[in-house]
């Protein structure tokens, strides 16, 4: 087997009053791919939501690259749900020197409401649905054209990506 890089033992976990899981483990190593399968009921979903941390009230041991999770206070990083999105507006007509890009994520402006550009990769998106907007103001500011919401889905779930810090909620 390569390098432990997931090492799970005497997994418990509970909803409630209700003891979900009984004494789960298992080990995985650097770049294998493991599947968990399952009938409805059976603990998935549970499982990987005990190793994530998401469930409250758990015992038993999980590391992640040899560091103990279960009862260890956490930054978020071991377990971010990021991804990246690379955006590239076009107008018709053209943009013309002096006329800005501002893009807009949740109704938020990102870029810190400074200009982006007609491409931009936007870092971090979290898990969950978005919506993005892009508005062109002239180089006096006046607003040229935007673009109606558009709504999109990042169901990328990533374990470890330290490219992509946290964001502070």
């Amino acid at each position: 087997m390569a390098e432990t890089l997931l090492k799970v033992e005497g997994l418990q976990a509970w909803y409630g009053e209700s003891h979900i899981l009984h004494g789960v483990g298992f080990e995985i190593g650097r770049g294998e791919l493991v599947t968990l399968l399952g009938r409805n009921g059976a603990g998935k979903t549970t499982t990987l939501k005990s190793v994530m941390g998401i469930v409250e009230k758990r015992t038993g041991s999980v590391s992640f690259e040899g560091k103990e999770t279960v009862g260890q206070p956490s930054d978020g990083s071991e377990f971010a749900n990021l991804d990246a999105l690379n955006i590239l507006v076009r107008t018709d007509p053209q943009l013309r020197p002096g006329d800005q890009v501002f893009i807009l994520l949740d109704g938020a402006p990102v870029n810190n409401g400074a200009p982006t550009g007609p491409l931009f990769t936007l870092t971090p998106v979290e898990r969950g649905s978005h919506t993005l907007q892009a508005v062109v103001r002239d180089a006096g500011g006046e607003l040229l054209c935007q673009t109606p919401g558009v709504r999109f889905e990042v169901h990328q779930a990533s374990i470890k990506n330290p490219a992509n810090p946290v964001r502070p909620h």
